[in-house]
């Protein structure tokens, strides 16, 4: 199953599905890299998508959807945050909402991201850095709990091969 595939199964999803990086806004397109811009298939503003239905529920920003470069469908979370340690746990709560939510409502979406992190041996959910230093050092006490959550960041760029 591809990303829009995935997303179509979803009621709740579907409306939102944008070719490319078209979901997300201008200024937070540069901070995702491809080789080749063609295989980058459809992206999905989580948070505008779902906040007239889901208002309380914490929703990540953006998910996106790639051929690898062997040809398999792929997909990955990004959420665009200032990097400083106190967000850490916000981030962290935010992805086990989306988490939750995924399984309840988005489980097409979910399993493509499963097979992305077992294939790919690495985190689906990022952590893209907003703010010009990025106040959480690898070793430390945020960076270990963003670690034991599955969330890749925080960095400055999403390189998807």
């Amino acid at each position: 199953m591809n990303f829009q595939q995935a997303v179509s199964a979803s009621p709740w999803l579907a409306g939102g599905l944008q070719p490319s990086l078209h979901a997300l806004r201008p200024g937070h397109r540069g901070l995702i890299a491809i080789g080749n811009t063609r295989r980058l298939q459809h992206s999905l503003n989580l948070e505008a998508t779902l906040i007239a239905t889901e208002p309380r529920t914490k929703q990540w920003d953006y998910a996106m959807g790639w051929q690898s470069a062997g040809g398999q469908d792929s997909c990955c979370f990004a959420e665009v945050h200032p990097a400083n340690s106190t967000s850490a746990t916000d981030l962290v709560g935010k992805k086990r909402d989306m988490e939750a939510w995924l399984l309840r409502n988005g489980a097409a979406l979910r399993q493509l991201a499963r097979e992305t992190a077992v294939r790919t041996n690495a985190p689906v959910w990022h952590w893209l850095a907003t703010d010009a230093p990025i106040a959480i050092r690898k070793g430390s006490q945020a960076a270990k709990q963003l670690a034991a959550a599955g969330i890749s960041g925080p960095k400055r760029r999403l390189d998807l091969d």
